[in-house]
């Protein structure tokens, strides 16, 4: 993150323990980036931005949150959101260098050298998979300043035409949990089977251990950069490859009120009185398809998980979403813990058609994840909502 980044916040408040920085709702320019207009909600933000883009502007509504008594609300008209280290670290646009990119990595694929790099790493996941029989091993290890950093285990069978690919696990330091990393591994995965085959296959399937933590994420990854290496590969199996699993809040919230649902619609604008809200959204073939609101408050010595409202479209239903939404919700309460949690107490308030089948999907991914925390979840069950 280069210096001249306006601060996201002042540090943290030691009464209330929140972060010290201002709030303000922005329409922007989505080619250049620059401010066109601040707003009073998110609400008055959309409409300004409809009405830009109704004039020619490919304008969005958003949010950034800065910390910088020079700066004030009336000075952000013509300023870009580039300018903020909020937007940066929090979105993805070609007019943004990627400050999570880690330089100085060396990829090790001499698969002795990286069995013994899984065994020294004293990971117990590493560890099985340097011994357990497996496919055809393409694992590789990465190091930075002769710390090991990465790890990527997979295999693949090669039926000439046609391959497997079989993603068993992952490894991140948690030192590098911010930075880009899966997403350099991916690549190199990629270039890997690439080399791994005299003709690159026509037809590959994916498989990867849903019990992995940001599994879905890293499927998703790795089939991304395969076919921006080989465009013409066919993705057997890829019946998630057309969902996508919205996870910034604003624009989760922005389709759960164009989704029209009256209950998501009402969570989108309410305050939720919580920690932190989690809400996801997700999209079929670019479409909504559904929403998982649900929020996290840390108790130090419990986590307590409110599960507050599963809908899926009717139309959609029994296809999976609800199963990938769970899995996308175990991944964000994950990335909100410094340390594994002791006791996570899971509570269902909201059971829509098929909601509780979701929530107690959740319990034991959670508990899968963390075997040694007590993991709970309780029915309160105070309002029905109909299919």
């Amino acid at each position: 993150m280069a210096n001249s980044l306006i601060p996201a916040n002042g540090g943290v408040n030691p009464i209330n323990g929140l972060p010290i920085q201002r709030h303000v709702c922005v329409v922007y320019d989505n080619a250049t980036l620059q401010i066109l207009a601040t707003a009073d909600t998110h609400n008055r933000a959309d409409e300004k931005a409809t009405d830009f883009y109704h004039g020619g502007t490919d304008a969005l509504s958003s949010e950034i949150r800065y910390h910088d008594k020079n700066v004030t609300p009336n000075m952000l008209v013509g300023m870009k959101m580039s300018d903020f280290q909020f937007f940066v670290e929090n979105h993805s646009h070609p007019l943004i260098q990627n400050p999570k990119k880690l330089d100085g990595l060396t990829f090790i694929t001499e698969l002795d050298s990286v069995q013994l790099a899984f065994i020294e790493s004293d990971n117990s996941k590493l560890t099985d998979m340097a011994v357990m029989e497996r496919g055809h091993l393409l694992d590789f290890a990465v190091m930075k300043d002769d710390q090991l950093v990465g790890a990527f285990a997979f295999d693949v069978d090669n039926y000439m035409t046609e391959a497997v690919i079989n993603i068993d696990h992952v490894y991140v330091n948690p030192v590098y949990q911010d930075t880009d990393i899966v997403s350099q591994m991916s690549e190199k995965a990629v270039e890997l089977t690439a080399a791994n085959f005299n003709i690159f296959p026509s037809k590959l399937n994916v498989n990867v251990d849903q019990f992995m933590e940001n599994a879905d994420e890293i499927r998703d990854q790795f089939i991304k950069d395969t076919k921006a290496f080989h465009p013409l590969t066919q993705i057997d199996g890829d019946t998630e490859s057309n969902i996508t699993v919205v996870k910034d809040l604003d624009s989760v919230h922005a389709l759960y009120i164009e989704s029209g649902e009256e209950t998501l619609s009402e969570l989108a604008t309410v305050d939720r009185q919580c920690g932190t809200v989690l809400d996801i959204a997700i999209l079929k073939d670019g479409k909504f398809a559904g929403g998982f609101a649900f929020e996290l408050d840390d108790n130090g010595d419990h986590i307590e998980l409110e599960l507050t409202y599963v809908y899926v479209k009717p139309e959609l239903r029994g296809n999976g979403l609800a199963s990938r939404m769970s899995r996308a919700a175990c991944d964000a309460i994950s990335k909100t813990f410094d340390n594994a949690p002791e006791c996570i107490k899971t509570f269902a308030h909201i059971e829509s058609d098929g909601g509780w089948i979701v929530c107690d999907k959740v319990t034991q991914l959670l508990s899968e994840r963390y075997p040694n925390a007590k993991v709970t979840l309780l029915d309160e069950n105070t309002l029905h909502i109909s299919p």
